[in-house]
């Protein structure tokens, strides 16, 4: 359970207006299946941007890891489609991955080895989402247009998800562009009213367990 001040839980509804195209409060909102299976990872992030710079001070913003202890750097790549593939030809090689778990027509979870036990401590304060069986997500993928977008919350694992994405999708896309932006940018965009030009992955229904805690 999370505690939201109300600031934080009109930023979520003020973010669902933003990414629906509608900015008066007094236009509805109606969201589909895909904004739903995203809610898990937008409000998980609401509260990390809106409570841990109250609780601790913005001079004291933590160094966050993932659940592989890297520093959490948010990265956005995008690979784009070479010319004549279709976002169908891209999806049926997705499908082969065994590491990728599709969600919805254009959103595939990328997921890690469910752990062995109870993960020891580190010490560090400790940022994840994982599936409700404990498995951990290390980023998604999505279909937009004409390309493929990765998100990933480190740069190991944008080089790791790179690389994966090259072998997978060889001569069906060019070279990648990433982007990049620290907790800190992306702060400071959401405070402006701003889209984070790399948000934390989005997540399906069944991802339930987001933690920011300290240890591994």
């Amino acid at each position: 359970m999370l505690s939201f001040t109300m600031e934080a839980a009109e930023a979520i509804v003020a973010d669902l207006r933003r990414s629906k195209g509608k900015r008066s409060p007094q236009t509805a909102l109606n969201l589909d299946a895909d904004d739903l299976a995203a809610l898990p990872a937008l409000i998980s992030t609401a509260w990390l941007f809106d409570v841990v710079p109250r609780t601790m001070g913005p001079a004291s913003i933590p160094t966050l890891h993932n659940s592989d202890g890297e520093e959490v750097m948010f990265h956005r790549v995008r690979f784009p489609f070479a010319r004549g593939v279709t976002q169908a030809l891209v999806g049926e090689r997705l499908d082969t991955l065994p590491a990728l778990q599709r969600e919805t027509t254009h959103f595939w979870n990328w997921l890690g080895e469910k752990p062995n036990g109870k993960a020891k401590s580190t010490g560090r304060m400790a940022w994840g989402v994982t599936m409700a069986d404990g498995t951990p997500v290390l980023g998604n993928v999505e279909l937009k247009g004409r390309a493929l977008m990765l998100a990933v919350t480190s740069a190991e694992r944008a080089k790791r998800g790179t690389a994966l994405i090259n072998d997978a999708l060889a001569g069906l896309v060019g070279s990648p562009l990433t982007t990049i932006e620290t907790v800190e940018q992306a702060m400071a965009a959401r405070a402006e009213g701003l889209t984070s030009s790399a948000p934390a992955p989005a997540i399906a229904r069944d991802c339930q367990d987001f933690r920011v805690r300290p240890g591994g």
